[in-house]
């Protein structure tokens, strides 16, 4: 049996970093309408994680370890 090295998390982890990725990268253009930016944020913005969050509910894609969903 071939087994390879490292972490099974990893594929996952990996995955998860490009689904926030793509995330912020949508949000970029509705901050943008509301006067804010993604340099903005800090933990107390509500505004900026909701709008965030928002884009990261409808991320999907074909990730390296499932089809990647919210």
């Amino acid at each position: 049996i071939f087994q390879l090295a490292g972490y099974v998390e990893a594929p996952l982890a990996y995955d998860a970093v490009w689904a926030l990725t793509f995330a912020l990268q949508k949000s970029i253009d509705n901050l943008h309408k509301i006067g804010k930016s993604l340099e903005d944020f800090d933990y107390t913005d509500n505004e900026i994680k909701d709008v965030i969050m928002s884009y990261l509910n409808i991320t999907s894609f074909e990730g390296v370890s499932v089809s990647f969903t919210f």
